[in-house]
């Protein structure tokens, strides 16, 4: 039997190839090659070796967890950036109506825990995020936003509160926060403001978890957590794991573009590369807080940029990568029909381009 080859075979194989062939360099331009995921490993260890020795230092016998190094060195910046003399000029400049650190004359409903070590972490006005929400809303109506210990949400007038314009209050919150994020109690305890959005789980009263031989409900673990120093100098020293990634990772991407041919950075190359350093970062931290059984462990900053980039990767697997390769196909189709007819009338006027043209 004979098969009779259709005289158009050729023209759908070459406009096969031609599609094919822009999908393959689309594949080859956001592919990780091996030093790739090399480095990404690399540096996902080094940050995961820097969260598990500096950021906390862990008695694996006791499963006690403490702030570590990172945090200590945070502290002792501050304290060469912020002496007190400085730290009591800011608090005297920049006083604020949600400063309530007992339950006084001046605010005339409780709130049931309320004492000068705690009261940053009650008072939302001390959040270092929060605050440019609730502390300038406070600042602006002379008002106290706080959580009580029972997770009760409390917004209430302080007695002598001056409302200020919106601009005077988040200079004036800026200025308080910066009062603040190197303060010391009169036995010398290190206080400082909550880490960003930890407040916001006093609001939680149910759970049992077990800290340092004690059951918690998770309101009170974390405020638990914030006087033991899970706090805003131990939130900066968790995050410089984190920070690492990032910074060499970006320094990789540019170092191998520039010295490596025909390698390409794109967006969804770094987020991979982010998303394989992360996980690994926060592997660890997972595994330390399953031997430890301590939340003290806990590396928040790390599981958000993880699932950051997992979200991303996994948009950019599922989405964006069709999306993306049906628009860059299109390009190059574009470009090409565009050189065909520069071609076309590049060849027209070399050949008749001096020849008179007779319409009829």
């Amino acid at each position: 039997m004979l098969i009779k080859v259709l005289p158009c075979a050729p023209k759908i194989a070459r406009s096969f190839q031609l599609v094919k062939s822009p999908k393959n360099q689309f594949r080859d331009l956001n592919n990780l090659d091996k030093w790739d995921y090399a480095a990404a490993g690399i540096i996902g260890t080094l940050a995961a070796l820097l969260d598990f020795f500096l950021v906390t230092k862990v008695n694996i016998a006791s499963g006690t967890v403490q702030p570590g190094f990172l945090k200590s060195g945070v502290q002792n910046l501050w304290d060469k950036i912020l002496p007190q003399d400085k730290v009591a000029l800011l608090e005297s400049k920049f006083k604020v109506p949600f400063d309530i650190s007992t339950n006084t004359s001046k605010i005339s409903q409780e709130v049931l825990g309320l004492n000068p070590k705690t009261h940053r972490f009650q008072s939302l006005g001390h959040d270092p995020i929060l605050g440019f929400i609730f502390g300038v809303k406070d600042l602006i109506h002379g008002e106290l936003t706080a959580i009580d210990g029972n997770g009760r949400f409390i917004i209430q007038n302080v007695s002598g509160g001056q409302g200020k314009s919106f601009i005077e209050a988040v200079i004036t919150e800026f200025g308080h926060l910066l009062s603040d994020v190197n303060a010391t109690s009169p036995t010398g305890m290190k206080l400082s403001i909550p880490a960003p959005l930890m407040p916001l789980l006093q609001m939680i009263q149910g759970g049992n978890v077990s800290y340092n031989g004690r059951s918690f409900t998770i309101g009170d673990l974390s405020k638990k957590m914030y006087y033991d120093g899970f706090n805003f100098n131990h939130f900066i020293g968790m995050s410089i794991p984190v920070l690492l990634i990032h910074i060499v990772i970006r320094l990789y991407t540019v170092l191998r573009e520039m010295f490596s041919e025909g390698y390409t950075s794109t967006k969804h190359k770094s987020d991979i590369l982010l998303f394989t350093a992360n996980s690994i970062l926060c592997a660890e931290n997972v595994g330390k807080l399953m031997i430890t059984n301590n939340p003290f462990a806990i590396n928040y900053v790390s599981w958000a940029d993880t699932a950051k980039y997992t979200i991303r990767t996994i948009k950019f697997v599922l989405v964006d990568y069709h999306l993306e390769q049906i628009d860059y196909i299109q390009k190059i189709i574009d470009q090409e029909l565009v050189n065909t007819y520069d071609t076309v009338e590049n060849t027209w006027n070399k050949v008749c381009g001096d020849r008179p043209v007779v319409y009829l």
